[in-house]
């Protein structure tokens, strides 16, 4: 069985796509593939080597915050200790690509880096400043590319990637954990009651709460709708303070629930008690949180950037709104919340289009192929 060797920076308990796609891949592939992911420890409750049903887990570090800031050296030893590595793979352009590609000078193998990040390329420049060039430079040194999105694999040929080296293939879906007729009515009320919006019209976002993400022109949108409306945050994140001093400033702090982070196996309760689905994001990647609330049965309100028109047609499976137009987004939102006959057609056109195309056995069979590919040179 082919031994492969599966860099990233954060891995469960973290939650992210990047580490929901690893858990995905691995778990579904581990019957053709033996996995030893190797990945920053951050905190001291975590064991440092971990047997898993999709692999051995390896966890660098001293078991602190700083853990992922010194990542690289660690890493790349773990790396080195493995015996009989036939694949390398790297997940996103960060520490986890930095540690690959050493190892690759060290030891060549096939390789194949998975290009995730949501964050635009402004927001990467400013944020690395002198280390842009590193970035730039990591998106060439692996035999292969894969991008969840045609958005990033554009970006990669603008670093100099080759186009003939980059596959899209997106992240996926959980069908049968995002079934929202899976919970009872009972479950729904319950939760409605406990959050405080029962009777009311609500509004859903799953997100980290970064601006970057549009919802700050959400909440501005949710002022202009009727106070019946009211909108449920599920996440948590850096701008958390922002958002909530602004909601105080639009006077809508009584129609904005922060739901805080949520377990992702209950992601779906929390959506199941939306009318829509609204994020208009800046940037994304892809934009998996959209395809959820679609594998929910949701109508989604959204902004024509990154990955997101990979998947989301204007007036056909949902909504699009210019970016930071509230005005745009109040009107999509009340368009939904008037027409149910509107809501219902774009939820079901959504839902169709991720059972079909976006299950994550489909997602991991692709990726399958690329180690085979990869391996049979």
């Amino acid at each position: 069985m082919p031994t492969v060797l599966l860099f990233t920076w954060f891995y469960l308990p973290f939650v992210g796509g990047s580490e929901l796609f690893v858990r995905a891949i691995a778990s579904r592939l581990s019957h053709r593939f033996r996995f030893f992911i190797v990945t920053a420890r951050g905190d001291r409750r975590w064991a440092r080597r971990e047997e898993r049903p999709e692999g051995v887990v390896l966890r660098v570090g001293a078991g602190a915050r700083i853990d992922k800031f010194l990542y690289p050296v660690p890493a790349l030893r773990a790396a080195l200790s493995i015996r009989d590595v036939d694949l390398v793979h790297a997940v996103m352009v960060n520490a986890a690509a930095l540690s690959a590609w050493g190892y690759l000078r060290i030891r060549r193998r096939p390789s194949l880096v998975t290009l995730q990040s949501g964050d635009s390329e402004q927001y990467v420049r400013e944020y690395l400043g002198p280390g842009f060039p590193l970035f730039r430079f990591l998106h060439r040194p692996f035999d292969r590319i894969h991008a969840i999105s045609s958005h990033l694999r554009d970006r990669a040929v603008g670093f100099g990637a080759s186009p003939g080296s980059i596959t899209v293939v997106p992240n996926g879906v959980d069908l049968p954990l995002f079934d929202r007729l899976r919970f009872p009515a009972r479950e729904l009320d319950e939760l409605r009651e406990r959050l405080g919006v029962q009777g009311k019209r609500v509004i859903v976002s799953v997100s980290r709460l970064a601006l970057k993400n549009g919802l700050d022109t959400l909440m501005r949108a949710l002022a202009l709708l009727e106070r019946d409306t009211v909108l449920v945050l599920v996440g948590d994140g850096e701008d958390r303070g922002k958002l909530e001093t602004l909601a105080r400033e639009l006077g809508v702090q009584d129609r904005v629930v922060f739901a805080g982070t949520v377990d992702p196996a209950e992601t779906a309760r929390y959506l199941s008690i939306g009318e829509i689905f609204a994020r208009p994001s800046l940037s994304e990647g892809l934009g998996t949180a959209f395809l959820e609330a679609m594998a929910c049965g949701l109508p989604v309100v959204a902004t024509p950037v990154g990955g997101i028109l990979d998947f989301l047609r204007d007036g056909e499976n949902g909504l699009l709104c210019p970016v930071g137009d509230p005005e745009s987004v109040s009107g999509a939102l009340s368009r939904l919340l008037d027409d149910p006959v509107l809501a219902r057609r774009l939820g079901d056109a959504g839902h169709d289009l991720v059972s079909r195309e976006y299950g994550w056995d489909s997602v991991a069979e692709r990726i399958g192929r690329l180690y085979d590919e990869l391996l049979s040179r």
